[in-house]
């Protein structure tokens, strides 16, 4: 006889869920962790045109002040690359067409559907962990241990740090959709394993508070159903402090009680204490205390100005800022960079030297005391005229808002001449008015001076508009503070550094999309000192046009002048927009794509009758970023898939930014 004890026939060995359970947790680890490896060998091109750039080493240490200024070559001194011809475009451009339906976004959901289709795939693979080989009805372990395995990609993709956003040159708002719904996950799991031990608890007449391990497991199921309750979207746009706050305290509460419920948890807390370490860490070595001035063009608009800041920032980011006023300084707010780099940037003409400029528009308590503290600490003001000029200002607003009504002889979708409007008044008695039509960039001496806190940079533009020959610059309300920047970054790289960096950019259309004619006066400023540049070097061929579209009739003299700038007064389709900058290169490089939209033409799904057959054979790529409300981002995702796939082989590219929580 052997010595070897007789095992136990399948069917009569009682299930063991502590033994079981854990290997499926494994597993589902190895499943997100082997995704994240994925798409970081996919992303690696770009992760190592980062380390090129130095978006990655800004990443790690943030704003600074370069000691020594960068003095750039001449113009038309650099080199500029052929462009379309090597093997690298036509295999971006393939991988375009096969990436653009992935890019396509889902009504109502606020996803496209390559983000669907992680979400979907997640869902699959905790409900599978979760059911197979599991006896869930008799014993619910199993979703207990999956609701603890979901909570370090939880904390993985809701960190502003994320290890994971940083190795895919990916800022964290791109990736929170993943942490939002892996927090839904794991309420999931915890509700399927909470519900269950209820029913059974109720079955077999066992109490179910009382237990230490009953009531914890109860306190930490009730403390997830809040973190859900006050995470969804209205309670985030509406009350995002609150959130924020529940946020900080909730969330601890919730890791120390699930510790309490089971052993199990232990091993779980080092990566999230990993994670949430890591992005204090780089926060703090990151955090910038600079001075800076506020200054208010208009009730509506404050634009911060952060002094000795040369650079550690790249176009298209933002930081979150706090101020050092009152009861102000225990809040910080996400604002977007609205300038180059000193190296690129060609603001210079007008005062912009080593510094940051920051857009804020009104639109809640905090933002609107900035404004207001701008307007009434305005040392530049002879004494008494601050408190005047805010009641000018108050006034102006109230007539840009309130008389939105038809003017004589402004057609709809008919471009204003800005050119031959009559030149803002000086001299004028009315105040009102000298404020609303002002369109000078103030002086070095105006404005409100402050300490502000900088935390950041963030996010940024994910691919290299100088790569591209075309390039559609789209924004919507406060996102042309984004658009602005990429403006000002990428004509500073071909006209004041001479396409040093192979740049191939040909032809650039800035598209905003505002609500009535006087917002256009405090970008003026810089929008002509970019347009001035760029034409100011006809021998480095770039063609800069500027279409402004006003969707209220308003009063068209409060337009102020811009070089190569059209008014219209209507709203813009994005695929118009792209179908006229495709077309424009074949009429001459000086076309003019909002021109091809016109009241004849009304119906945006419509191709244009008078773009000639074939005039867009002649392109090779195309990068188009939109940043703005939420539906204008979708709409430029779409139109941007939608070109890849009608011209496969062509390097078709989208980045967005969406002004949403």
């Amino acid at each position: 006889m052997s010595d070897v004890a007789p095992s136990i026939p399948t069917e009569y060995q009682v299930y063991n869920s502590y033994e079981t359970d854990p290997t499926y947790q494994r597993k589902f680890s190895i499943v997100w962790a082997s995704a994240a490896a994925f798409f970081f060998l996919a992303a690696l091109p770009t992760f190592i045109w980062s380390l090129k750039s130095g978006r990655f080493r800004d990443a790690l240490l943030g704003v600074r002040e370069d000691s020594n200024s960068y003095e750039p070559i001449a113009a038309g001194t650099g080199r500029t690359k052929q462009a379309g011809s090597s093997r690298f475009e036509r295999v971006s451009g393939w991988v375009s067409a096969l990436k653009a339906p992935t890019t396509w976004t889902v009504p109502l959901l606020g996803l496209d559907i390559g983000q669907l289709i992680l979400v979907v795939a997640y869902y699959i693979t905790v409900v599978l962990c979760i059911v197979l080989n599991a006896e869930l009805v008799d014993n619910p372990n199993r979703a207990g241990f999956l609701a603890i395995a979901q909570l370090p990609p939880v904390f993985l993709f809701a960190t502003k740090n994320s290890p994971l956003g940083i190795l895919l040159s990916s800022g964290y708002e791109k990736i929170n959709f993943l942490h939002r719904w892996a927090g839904r996950g794991t309420l999931l799991a915890a509700a399927i394993h909470g519900a269950l031990w209820i029913r059974n608890h109720l079955e077999y007449g066992v109490q179910i508070l009382g237990a230490q391990k009953e009531t914890s497991g109860v306190a930490a199921f009730a403390l997830l159903c809040v973190l859900a309750i006050t995470s969804v979207r209205p309670i985030r746009i509406h009350v995002y402090q609150v959130f924020r706050l529940i946020h900080i305290l909730v969330v601890p509460a919730c890791v120390i009680t699930m510790c309490y419920h089971t052993t199990y948890m232990a091993p779980y807390v080092y990566p999230i204490l990993a994670f949430y370490g890591f992005d204090l860490f780089l926060r703090l070595v990151r955090y910038r205390v600079k001075d800076a001035t506020l200054i208010a063009p208009d009730a509506q608009m404050t634009i911060v100005r952060v002094h000795d800041c040369s650079s550690g920032w790249s176009v298209g980011q933002h930081v979150r800022l706090r101020i050092f006023v009152a009861n102000r300084m225990f809040e910080s707010h996400p604002l977007t960079i609205m300038n180059a780099p000193q190296a690129t940037t060609c603001l210079g003409d007008i005062g912009v030297n080593h510094e940051m400029l920051l857009g804020a528009r009104v639109q809640g308590d905090w933002t609107r005391a900035l404004n207001a503290y701008a307007r009434e600490n305005n040392f530049h003001l002879d004494t008494g005229a601050g408190k005047e000029a805010v009641r000018a200002t108050e006034q102006a607003r109230n007539v840009v808002i309130e008389n939105e009504v038809v003017v004589e002889n402004v057609q709809e979708g008919v471009p204003v001449n800005v050119a031959h409007l009559p030149a803002p008044s000086k001299t004028g008695k009315d105040t009102t008015e000298t404020i609303a039509t002002e369109t000078q960039w103030p002086s070095a001496g105006s404005g409100a001076l402050i300490q502000v806190m900088l935390d950041g940079p963030y996010g940024g533009c994910a691919i290299d508009l100088g790569s591209f020959e075309r390039v559609l610059l789209v924004a919507g309300g406060s996102g042309v503070t984004s658009t602005l920047g990429l403006l000002d970054d990428l004509v500073g790289r071909i006209v004041k550094l001479g396409r040093r960096g192979g740049e191939v950019t040909q032809r650039v259309e800035f598209v905003w999309c505002v609500r009535s004619f006087g917002a256009l006066r405090w970008v003026a400023p810089f929008l002509s000192a970019i347009a001035s540049r760029a034409t100011a070097s006809p021998d480095l061929a770039i063609s800069l046009h500027i279409d402004v579209y006003v969707t209220c009739l308003c009063k068209p003299e409060e337009v102020p002048y811009i070089p190569n700038c059209d008014v219209l007064v209507e709203k813009p389709s994005v695929r118009r927009l792209v179908d006229g900058l495709l077309a424009s290169f074949a009429s001459g490089a000086g076309a003019v794509a909002g021109s091809a939209m016109s009241e004849t033409d009304p119906d945006p799904e419509k191709p244009d009758s008078r773009v000639p057959e074939g005039a867009d054979r002649d392109w090779k790529s195309l990068a188009v970023c939109a940043a703005g409300p939420e539906s204008l981002t979708a709409e430029a995702k779409n139109a941007a898939a939608r070109v890849a796939l009608r011209h496969p082989g062509r390097r078709v590219e989208c980045h967005s930014e969406a002004y949403f929580l």
